[in-house]
């Protein structure tokens, strides 16, 4: 089995000349701005040269195109595959940052040597080496793993201060200031529930007092300032409770970070159950996954 470190990730990225390199973060909620702000922190901290683009762009010189982690590449998301699908025959290298990875088989196999797939737990890698024989498929960790609490303050005042024309962010970042103060009520007896309400859950029933934490605390774009500031918002809110209940795997990767008591719940298709097996078991004795 392949495996990769985060000094074998430093060595992957700067390995070979310098060239034009576009990363395209994972669109989503934010549980995806944690993974974007944890890859700024790291691709940042390695010194390493890039552009920001979103999955919707269309490149003329895709170059070498490295692709923000989470799981994007499972039924029912599109929009990493057609990023990929778009600059399949023109890019000069392609790294797919730590995923999970359950379907898109067709893609895969289109994959040649210029690909290397991160995945974040075993099951993905398993199905990846299957269905892309030809690219270089390496087990990893997710990328929000690799948060760090006090830059992520630095890089949130730097975003205030970057942004200070940009009435777009300075709304955005409002409305995260008001979210903050006006749910602070749901968190009962220093407990937290944090159910996800969207395709990935289980089903069942929703406890009481739930929020929706990744998706309340979405912001509208991927860039860096808008990552570091609703990550910001996000950690300061789940610091003020004890326990955090969820089946949202980045909610639980950022209390644990945290070093709050985590009930951790499997989604609907096993992901946070695989990655904890392979990454959070060991590292995080503060996390119970429930079965």
């Amino acid at each position: 089995m392949s495996d990769i470190d985060t000094p074998g990730l430093r060595d992957l990225l700067l390995a070979g000349p310098a060239r034009l390199t576009h990363f395209a973060p994972n669109s989503g909620n934010a549980g995806d701005s944690l993974i974007a702000e944890a890859s700024y922190q790291f691709l940042d901290g390695i010194g390493l040269a890039y552009q920001t683009v979103d999955l919707a762009a269309k490149l003329e010189r895709p170059g070498r195109l490295i692709v923000g982690g989470g799981g994007n590449l499972v039924k029912p998301y599109r929009n990493a595959r057609r990023f990929i699908e778009a600059h399949l025959d023109r890019y000069d290298e392609l790294i797919i940052l730590p995923h999970s990875i359950q379907a898109h088989e067709d893609l895969l196999a289109r994959l040649d040597a210029r690909a290397t797939i991160i995945c974040r737990e075993r099951r993905s890698f398993d199905f990846c080496t299957r269905h892309a024989p030809a690219a270089c498929v390496l087990l990893g960790h997710d990328m929000a793993l690799l948060w760090q609490r006090d830059a992520n303050k630095m890089r949130a005042r730097r975003a205030l201060s970057a942004s200070a024309g940009a009435m777009r962010f300075h709304i955005r970042n409002l409305k995260l200031l008001v979210r903050g103060l006006t749910l602070h009520g749901q968190i009962r007896n220093g407990a937290l529930n944090a159910f996800r309400l969207d395709v990935e859950s289980k089903g069942g029933a929703v406890p009481p007092h739930n929020l929706d934490l990744s998706t309340l605390f979405a912001t509208d774009s991927m860039a860096w300032p808008y990552a570091a500031r609703a990550v910001d918002a996000l950690a300061d809110f789940i610091d003020r409770a004890q326990i955090i209940r969820t089946d949202r795997l980045h909610i639980a990767i950022l209390a644990a970070l945290l070093g709050k008591t985590v009930e951790m719940h499997d989604n609907n298709y096993g992901k946070n159950s695989a990655v904890y097996a392979h990454s959070l078991a060991e590292r995080f004795p503060n996390i119970k996954f429930m079965t």
